[in-house]
């Protein structure tokens, strides 16, 4: 067992999972959603900003409290299909493990896909059979 990050000698995981939200917003698609998800390796930090500071400044706080290998920022209104955060883990590990890329730089990238319908604000799942950074297609800056 290797020592946490918050020196109490837990484990830590795999992938922090930071939520920004206000006070009196629902969370509950979002968590319900996240507890279902078929990677459990996983911590939770939910951030209700209740001095309206932004999103931004959640994000931020989220991030500062992480423990996990890697931080995935998520909205308080999404929905994740079961399988999400072990799709996004496995893109960015074996990103890992390919090394750096033509620029020297080591890139690790995981893109849920969704889609804009012409209605603005409404969202629609855009399922895909492939797997990988955006449909197996590789990142380019």
């Amino acid at each position: 067992m290797k020592p946490g990050r918050d020196g109490l000698g837990d484990p830590p995981p795999k992938i922090s999972v930071v939520v920004p939200s206000r006070p009196h917003e629902s969370v509950e698609r979002t968590v319900s959603s996240l507890v279902a998800q078929t990677l459990q390796d996983f911590e939770l930090i939910l951030v209700v900003d209740s001095q309206l500071r932004g999103a931004p400044w959640a994000r931020n706080r989220g991030a500062e409290l992480a423990r996990g290998d890697y931080v995935l920022f998520s909205d308080n209104d999404l929905e994740w299909e079961r399988d999400a955060l072990e799709c996004m883990l496995e893109t960015l590990e074996r990103g890992r493990k390919e090394g750096l890329d033509q620029n020297g730089m080591r890139v690790g990238y995981a893109y849920p896909a969704y889609l804009e319908t012409h209605v603005p604000k409404r969202w629609r799942r855009f399922r895909s059979s492939t797997r990988g950074p955006i449909g197996d297609v590789d990142w380019d800056w």
